[in-house]
C-alpha cells in the first residue's frame, strides 16, 4: 500500500508494473506491490526525464531543441510530453537570435537593411530581409552584413555600392572595369573580382590598361603612347590602350627657384650666391628666378621633365654671374640714399637729371633685371619652350669683411652728413615759412583795412545820395503845391470877372429894354 501527496506546483515520478507513471498534484493511493515512487519534480523545470517519458517546458520567446529517433526537431513555446525511449533534450534557443542552429535545422533572421551570407552545398547565397528556415546538412551560415557596406564579398558573389563621386575598380574576365555610374551592383561570377572604390576626384585612377586622368588647369599630363610623347591638356581623359602609359603631371604655372650654389643648402650663408664684380670684389646675392613652361612638349623633348629646374637654375646663375662680372661695385652700391628708393621716385629723378643735362643711370637691380631677361627670355622660349618671366634680387652682401666695414663706416658718415644737411634744410624751410606767414598776415591785415575804408566811403556816399534825393522830392512837392495854389487863385479871379461881366451885361440889356 502506497499513498503519495503531490503538492501544488509539483508532480511525482513513479513506476507501476515497470512502466513510467506521472502523478499530478493531489493525493494518490496505490495498492500494488509493483508500484514504486521515484521523486518529486517542479512543474517549471525545463526538462524532466523519467524512463521513456520526457516533459519539456519551452518558455515564451524560445524554441526547445530535441532529438527524437536521431532526428532533430525544434519545439515551439508550451509544455510538451513525449513518450519515446530514443529521445534527447538539447536545450533552449532564444527566438530573437539572428541565427538558430540545431543539427540540420537553420533559422536565419535577416534584419531590415541587411543581407545574410550562407553557403549551401558550397554555393554562396545572399539572403534578403526576413526569416529563412532551412533543413539542410550542407548549409553554412557566414553572418549578416549591412546593405550600406561599400562592398560585400561572399564566395563568387560580389555586392558593392558605387556612390556619386566614386569609381569602382574591378576585373571581369581578366579585363579591367571602371564603374562610374552610381548604384548597387551584384555580380555572381568566378571570373569577377572587385578591387576597391576610389574618389572620382582622384587625379589618377589606374587599373590595368584602363586609366582615368584628371588634369587640372595650370598643368598638363605627360603620357607616352607606343613610345611617343603625348601631352594631355587640362580636362578628364579616359585611356584604354595598353601601350598608352602615364608618366607624371607637369605644372605650367609660374614657378620660382632660389639661386644658390650647387653645394648650398637652405642655411643663411648658403642662400647667398657668390659673384665677382668687375673690380674683383666678391659679393653675395640672394635672388629668385621665376619661369613657366610655355610649350610642355618642346620642353620635355629638349630638356626632360626632371631636368627643367636644373637647367633654369644653372643657366640663371651663369647669366647673373656674367652681369655682375661686367659691373663695378660702385654701380651696384650706387645709391646714396640711407633708405630704400622706389622705382617711380628714381625714374622721376632720372628724368629731372636728364632735363638739366646732368648724369643719370638706372638702378643696378633694374639694370640687372632688364639684362637678365634680355639674355634668357627669347632664347629659352625659342629653344626649350620655357619662358623666363622675372628675376627678383632681394639683397646683396659684400663678402670681404674689411671692405664691408670700411664701406659701412663711409655710409655712416654719409648718412650723418645727409642727416645734418636735412636738418639745416628743414630749419631753412621753417624760417622761410615763418617769414612767408608774417608777410601773409600783413597782407591780410592791409586787405582788411582797405575793405573797411571802402565800406565806410560807400556808406557815406549812399547816405548823401539818400539825403539829396529826399531834398529833391521835398522841393518838387513844395513847387507842385505853389503851382496848385496859383492856379486856384487865377481860376477864382477869372470866375469873379466873368460873373461881374455877366452882371453888367444883364443890367445893360435891362436899360435898353
Amino acid at each position: 500500500f502506497t499513498m503519495i501527496r503531490v503538492r501544488r506546483g509539483q508532480f511525482g515520478l513513479a513506476t507501476e508494473n515497470g512502466k513510467p507513471v506521472l502523478l499530478e498534484e493531489g493525493l494518490h493511493v496505490y495498492n500494488n506491490p509493483l508500484f514504486s515512487f521515484v521523486e518529486f519534480k517542479n512543474v517549471d523545470a525545463q526538462h524532466v526525464s523519467h524512463v521513456s517519458y520526457h516533459v519539456v517546458r519551452v518558455p515564451r520567446g524560445s524554441f526547445g531543441k530535441i532529438k527524437e529517433q536521431n532526428r532533430v526537431k525544434l519545439l515551439p513555446e508550451g509544455t510538451h510530453v513525449v513518450d519515446n525511449a530514443v529521445f534527447e533534450y538539447c536545450g533552449l534557443a532564444e527566438s530573437i537570435e539572428a541565427y538558430i542552429n540545431h543539427g540540420t535545422i537553420h533559422i536565419i533572421q535577416v534584419p531590415k537593411g541587411s543581407v545574410g551570407l550562407v553557403f549551401e552545398s558550397n554555393f554562396p547565397r545572399l539572403l534578403s530581409e526576413g526569416v529563412h528556415i532551412y533543413d539542410s546538412p550542407t548549409l553554412k551560415f557566414n553572418g549578416v552584413r549591412s546593405k550600406l557596406d561599400p562592398q560585400i564579398i561572399h564566395g563568387t558573389i560580389s555586392r558593392f555600392r558605387v556612390q556619386k563621386g566614386e569609381v569602382g575598380l574591378a576585373w571581369l574576365d581578366n579585363e579591367p572595369a571602371l564603374i562610374e555610374e552610381p548604384g548597387t551592383y551584384l555580380v555572381d561570377s568566378s571570373s569577377f573580382k572587385f578591387v576597391s572604390l576610389r574618389n572620382a576626384t582622384d587625379k589618377t585612377i589606374v587599373l590595368g590598361a584602363k586609366k582615368i586622368l584628371t588634369v587640372n588647369a595650370g598643368e598638363v599630363a605627360v603620357t607616352f603612347k607606343a613610345g611617343t610623347l603625348a601631352v594631355l591638356p587640362p580636362g578628364r581623359h579616359y585611356i584604354e590602350a595598353i601601350d598608352h602609359t602615364f608618366d607624371d603631371f607637369l605644372s605650367t604655372q609660374q614657378l620660382s627657384i632660389r639661386l644658390t650654389p650647387a653645394e648650398g643648402g637652405r642655411g643663411k650663408e648658403n642662400e647667398l650666391l657668390t659673384c665677382e664684380t668687375k673690380d674683383l670684389v666678391d659679393i653675395g646675392i640672394r635672388a629668385d628666378v621665376f619661369y613657366r613652361i610655355s610649350d610642355p612638349e618642346q620642353a620635355i623633348m629638349k630638356v626632360g621633365r626632371e631636368f627643367i629646374p636644373e637647367l633654369v637654375k644653372d643657366t640663371s646663375i651663369a647669366t647673373l654671374n656674367n652681369i655682375i662680372r661686367s659691373t663695378a661695385l660702385g654701380e651696384i652700391a650706387q645709391s646714396s640714399q640711407p633708405s630704400a628708393q622706389s622705382e617711380a621716385e628714381h625714374a622721376t629723378k632720372v628724368q629731372a637729371a636728364q632735363a638739366m643735362g646732368d648724369a643719370s643711370a638706372p638702378l643696378f637691380f633694374d639694370k640687372a633685371h632688364d639684362q637678365f631677361l634680355a639674355k634668357l627670355h627669347d632664347d629659352f622660349k625659342a629653344r626649350y619652350g620655357l619662358e623666363i618671366t622675372n628675376i627678383r634680387i632681394e639683397q646683396f652682401k659684400i663678402l670681404d669683411k674689411a671692405l664691408s666695414q670700411s664701406i659701412a663706416g663711409q655710409a655712416i658718415k654719409t648718412a650723418a652728413t645727409q642727416s645734418e644737411l636735412a636738418n639745416l634744410e628743414g630749419q631753412t624751410q621753417i624760417a622761410t615759412q615763418q617769414q612767408e606767414r608774417d608777410v601773409r598776415l600783413q597782407q591780410l591785415a592791409a586787405e582788411a583795412e582797405a575793405r573797411r575804408v571802402q565800406i565806410k566811403a560807400d556808406s557815406e556816399k549812399a547816405q548823401a545820395e539818400a539825403l539829396a534825393e529826399a531834398q529833391r522830392v521835398r522841393s518838387d512837392m513844395e513847387a507842385d503845391t505853389r503851382r496848385t495854389q496859383a492856379q486856384a487863385e487865377a481860376d477864382a479871379v477869372r470866375t469873379k470877372a466873368q460873373a461881374e461881366a455877366d452882371a453888367v451885361k444883364i443890367q445893360a440889356e435891362a436899360v435898353v429894354s
